[in-house]
């Protein structure tokens, strides 16, 4: 699943707010280097010239993950 969050998330991006996202693989699956830099890739063609912050859900900080799920939607 791909989801977003951060200002966007919460409706409260202004000009110049970067898009924060993270993926999970199905069932837990990790995600690899190469999976997750091909999603960057594509996600930042759609959006050129906005900064994208695209990481696995694994690499975000557990001290932080719940706060970031609480506030994630899914983008599918």
């Amino acid at each position: 699943s791909l989801r977003i969050f951060g200002s966007f998330a919460r409706g409260d991006a202004r000009e110049g707010s970067d898009i924060d996202l993270y993926a999970e693989g199905a069932g837990g699956e990790r995600l690899g280097l190469i999976r997750i830099a091909a999603g960057q890739t594509a996600i930042q063609a759609l959006f050129p010239g906005t900064e994208i912050s695209y990481s696995s859900r694994d690499s975000i900080s557990p001290l932080y993950l719940p706060y970031i799920e609480a506030s994630s939607v899914r983008v599918f």
